[in-house]
């Protein structure tokens, strides 16, 4: 009696509906995950668009993964909207090419305009000097650079430079300071 009844339950129609989805389900797991994706696929797009974010971090001087963190971000929002997985994809795509150059010619044009302080020898040049020994035409002489002796050489080769002499150094050629 009991098996009978066991046996009428599985026969009514809402419980062999109800166990063909469970079935299917069992039988067909990746279903089951591509609907899952589909629906929260939002969250996969906003987790990969942190994730080149957390790339960008570690790969200094680069600014390549931002570009597509930003696409990424971008089709996150197109997926919470409801808009199709294509457009979600395009909108990924357009907007990371798009980001990319507006990126680099950001990033170009603000180096153009950044003050760069001379360094080393570079920073000698433009500089008043005294003349501590004679510096005749052919033959080096030397000058005083902030307390430190130079050996220089005239750019004009027709010119003698006596001690006491206050000369601009107009470049650097290997140890020696060019002067005027």
């Amino acid at each position: 009696m009991i098996i009978l009844k066991f046996l009428n339950f599985f026969e009514s129609n809402s419980v062999n509906r109800n166990l063909d989805i469970v079935l299917d389900y069992v039988f067909h797991p990746t279903d089951m995950v591509m609907n899952f994706f589909l629906q929260h696929f939002g969250f996969v797009w906003l987790s990969s668009a942190i994730f080149l974010l957390i790339l960008e971090i570690g790969t200094p001087g680069l600014f390549y993964f931002i570009s597509f963190a930003i696409g990424c971000a971008l089709a996150s929002l197109g997926a919470f909207i409801g808009v199709s997985f294509v457009v979600q994809c395009v909108t990924c795509l357009i907007t990371s090419i798009v980001s990319f150059f507006l990126l680099r010619h950001y990033l170009i044009n603000s180096k153009k305009f950044v003050s760069r302080a001379r360094t080393n020898t570079d920073a000698l040049i433009g500089l008043r000097v005294v003349v501590t020994a004679t510096i005749l035409p052919h033959l080096p002489g030397r000058v005083d650079v902030k307390g430190e002796e130079w050996v220089a050489v005239s750019e004009n080769k027709s010119l003698n430079l006596q001690p006491g002499t206050e000369v601009l150094i107009v470049r650097v050629e290997g140890n020696k300071l060019v002067v005027k």
